[in-house]
């Protein structure tokens, strides 16, 4: 999947409500800073992002992560983007959020083909 603008982001925010209803889920984007820190491009396509819609305060990196002090480098390698429903108490829903690619088996990944 491939969120190139605001538009497409909102059509798919509405589609995935009406079919996630209020149930925790995740989503991947397929989006990622696998190559280089920092640098977030589509990973099918290898572009980078035209647009994003990341949560206030995200994607973290290295330095940020550093700065915060998390234990056991936790933040580290923060490589693949998510969005979803639920995630968190109080934020909005469908805001992007960074996460180790290590952990998106446990979120369901979003396709784009061709209709």
């Amino acid at each position: 999947m491939e969120i190139d603008d605001q538009n497409e982001n909102d059509v798919l925010k509405k589609f995935l409500a009406d079919t996630s209803g209020t149930i925790l889920t995740s989503f991947w984007l397929g989006a990622t800073a696998s190559a280089k820190e920092g640098e977030w491009i589509w990973q099918h396509s290898g572009k980078k992002m035209p647009y994003n819609n990341w949560y206030p305060g995200r994607p973290w990196t290295i330095r940020e992560t550093a700065i915060a002090k998390q234990p056991d480098n936790y933040l580290l390698n923060e490589d693949g983007a998510i969005a979803g429903y639920n995630i968190l108490p109080g934020v909005p829903d469908f805001s992007w959020f960074d996460t180790k690619l290590s952990k998106i088996g446990k979120s369901l990944a979003l396709c784009e083909g061709m209709f």
